[in-house]
């Protein structure tokens, strides 16, 4: 193998970007540990059942992201963009994508990948990284980007 051939390489490996985001990650054990912190004072305050149905609810939606442990995220190579890669792949070919959305709220960002065909895709907001780096990497691949 010359040199060419292992830039050629490496040039490859260089274009594939990844983004994963855990399901374990730092907030869901903060989140964890208050919610057990807050059923402790249920159970020494005989707290009415609201107060059990309520947080009890919720320490059962923070167990699940701590045993199941869902992957997030988004992979971008040279010829497509993968949603979810570790769960349920949305794949769609960089060719076929027309512009992306970025919608900028207060508390969320809102992405819309509009295709060639006209069809748009949202995407869930756990997938995509922060959104100056998403655009960056879609702009090196000259995928235009429309921000609001």
């Amino acid at each position: 193998m010359d040199m060419s051939q292992f830039r050629a390489i490496l040039d490859r490996v260089d274009d594939v970007y990844e983004f994963r985001l855990p399901g374990r990650r730092l907030s869901v054990w903060m989140g964890s540990a208050v919610m057990a912190f807050l059923l402790i004072v249920a159970l020494v305050n005989s707290a009415p059942w609201y107060i059990w149905a309520i947080w009890g609810g919720t320490s059962v939606g923070f167990a699940w992201l701590l045993l199941r442990n869902p992957v997030s995220g988004l992979r971008i190579d040279g010829k497509t963009l993968t949603l979810s890669p570790w769960r349920k792949p949305v794949e769609i070919a960089l060719s076929e994508i027309d512009h992306v959305e970025i919608i900028d709220w207060s508390e969320s960002t809102d992405v819309v990948i509009h295709l060639t065909d006209g069809e748009r895709l949202t995407t869930f907001s756990g997938d995509i990284p922060p959104t100056s780096l998403f655009e960056m990497e879609l702009k090196k691949r000259d995928i235009p980007v429309h921000r609001h």
